[in-house]
């Protein structure tokens, strides 16, 4: 507000002193223009003098007004401080946007400043009749040493401003694209204001040589500099709200980087897809690794890269520490919400990547303990049956043998003997015990499973059936553990069949297709069965996950039941 104020009083100053309306809406809009640049600049990066430089130059703009007004002490004052703005635009075109200078731009804006300062100096203290009346600062009236004066300092303006250009072109032209693209219109726009703050001052030069007659008072080429002045300094703030302007349609892309990152979250793809987004093709992710070090999008062990004048860095944390770093072009942290925003994105999909691992790590973990529970209790299973048989079994055979001894020998002695039915009574009811004892043996783990394979260990299993069962098995031997989980599963439905289903036939088939064993058990009962309460199919589900199978059943109220399973096998 103080400099509009500033700029209103300037204009009513030269309206009051009958200066040219046309000369004050140029000069008035020529100088809220810096000062819209200015705000715009201002609240976009307080913590930086982009804004403040820009308002600050329509300050100095509007001083210059007061050299043709006329009005004492202030035209002096005008005609003494005009043109300080070219220090300050100078600067903002030399350090846009990351407010670093180099050696040889501290000496061509310190050559700049030493210009005007000097030239200041002579025009108040050393008087001169530039300005149509008496100067009240004057020291010495020395009109030979005011034209030297004049002459030294609009040579070294002259040089400094054509410094300023070379060294504006020679950043634009090393820049990265991402940093061209935001500076190219501050920098052309500073290029041209520059060689006319040149040409302003070789005409100062020229005049004091008395060369006058190259560019005559009064001629249309006089007032045709002097738009071609203004106009090349209105380029500077207008520069300023392009590069602005860019930036802020480029925060569309960070839309585009969401449903990128969205169809993958793959570390190249995450940086190519930031490249795009952020318009930096030397754009580089480093990732924090589980093994504890930085890696490289393509994996490769690295260490992040320190900051220099062309490169940044972005640190992403996360609950447990660092989880990225992104290395980008210096010229994106002028837009900081832009890059807050692309991190924020990644962050996200860093975070949702490494929840993904972790949770595919557990799941794994379960999935290779389940595999392990199933195998314990496979092996358990074969060692009781072992034992069962090679045990209590021959130990049962053993005494039958010495039942069937003292038979004979009860034959032998007096057939009529009472103690003959009691013995043979005994050798049944042994016989009853070893054949019960072979049906237990054969349901904890049935050996022609292990030893003739699922074939015939299935066909088994349909002829103890109570109901009659279609059999097509088309596979050969597989994996032990998956033989075993399809016998199980068969041996449930058709235990199932017999005990609820109520039907009159059931039907078994067992394919290998596609690397899967795929198992389908179907009967023609009453459906409507519900395998959530006390099935034992619960326990075969978790065999299958452990095997990274999948089992489904489908029993519709008087459609019949119809139970698939489907197991990985190689």
């Amino acid at each position: 507000m103080s400099a509009i104020s500033f700029i209103a009083v300037t204009t009513a100053v030269g309206a009051s002193q009958g200066a040219p309306v046309r000369f004050l809406v140029v000069d008035t809009s020529l100088g809220l223009l810096f000062v819209a640049a200015g705000v715009i600049a201002w609240e976009r990066r307080p913590e930086v003098r982009t804004g403040p430089l820009l308002v600050a130059s329509a300050v100095l703009w509007s001083v210059g007004a007061y050299a043709p007004a006329g009005l004492m002490p202030w035209a002096v004052l005008g005609f003494a401080f005009e043109r300080y703005y070219d220090v300050l635009l100078a600067f903002l075109v030399l350090t846009f946007p990351d407010a670093r200078l180099q050696r040889w731009d501290r000496i061509v804006l310190g050559a700049l400043a030493a210009g005007y300062v000097i030239r200041t100096s002579s025009r108040l203290l050393v008087g001169c009749p530039c300005t149509g009346s008496e100067n009240p600062f004057a020291v010495v009236e020395q009109q030979a040493l005011f034209e030297r004066a004049q002459l030294f300092t609009s040579v070294l303006i002259a040089v400094a401003a054509l410094g300023v250009v070379a060294r504006a072109l020679s950043r634009l032209r090393s820049s990265a694209p991402a940093a061209r693209r935001i500076l190219r219109p501050v920098v052309l726009a500073g290029t041209v204001a520059a060689i006319v703050a040149a040409y302003d001052a070789v005409e100062i030069a020229a005049l004091v040589l008395g060369r006058n007659e190259l560019l005559p008072f009064g001629e249309p080429w006089l007032e045709i500099v002097a738009w071609s002045i203004i106009g090349a300094v209105a380029l500077v703030p207008l520069g300023f709200l392009v590069g602005a302007l860019r930036l802020r349609l480029r925060r569309s892309a960070i839309a585009r980087l969401a449903l990128e990152l969205d169809r993958g979250t793959d570390p190249q793809r995450l940086r190519n897809a930031l490249r795009v987004a952020l318009d930096d093709p030397g754009l580089d992710l480093y990732l924090w690794s589980s093994a504890g070090i930085w890696t490289t999008a393509s994996g490769e062990p690295a260490d992040v890269p320190a900051e220099d004048d062309r490169r940044a860095r972005t640190l992403l944390t996360g609950e447990n520490g660092a989880i990225a770093a992104v290395v980008h072009d210096r010229a994106l942290r002028e837009d900081p919400g832009l890059v807050a925003a692309a991190t924020a994105v990644l962050r996200l999909a860093v975070e949702n990547e490494r929840l993904t691992a972790l949770d595919r790590a557990r799941l794994e973990e379960v999935r290779a303990s389940r595999a392990r529970l199933v195998e314990a209790g496979d092996r358990e299973r074969r060692r009781i049956e072992r034992d069962l048989h090679d045990g209590a079994q021959q130990r049962l055979i053993g005494v039958a043998l010495c039942l069937r001894q003292a038979r004979d020998q009860a034959m032998a002695t007096d057939p009529r003997a009472r103690f003959v039915d009691v013995l043979d009574e005994a050798a049944e009811e042994l016989r009853t015990a070893v054949v019960e004892l072979r049906e237990l043996a054969r349901g904890i783990h049935p050996t022609v499973l292990t030893e003739e394979g699922l074939r015939p260990a299935v066909a088994g299993l349909a002829r103890r059936a109570a109901v009659p069962v279609d059999l097509d098995v088309r596979c050969g031997r597989l994996d032990p553990g998956v033989e075993a989980a399809a016998y199980y599963i068969v041996a449930e439905a058709l235990t199932n069949v017999t005990r609820h289903a109520h039907a009159s036939g059931a039907t078994v088939s067992i394919s290998r297709d596609d690397g899967h064993l795929r198992v389908e058990v179907s009967d023609d009962g009453g459906g409507g069965a519900d395998f959530a309460r006390g099935s034992g199919l619960e326990g075969l589900a978790d065999r299958l996950d452990a095997l990274s199978g999948r089992l489904e059943v489908a029993s519709p109220p008087g459609g019949g039941t119809r139970l698939r399973a489907e197991i990985p096998c190689e």
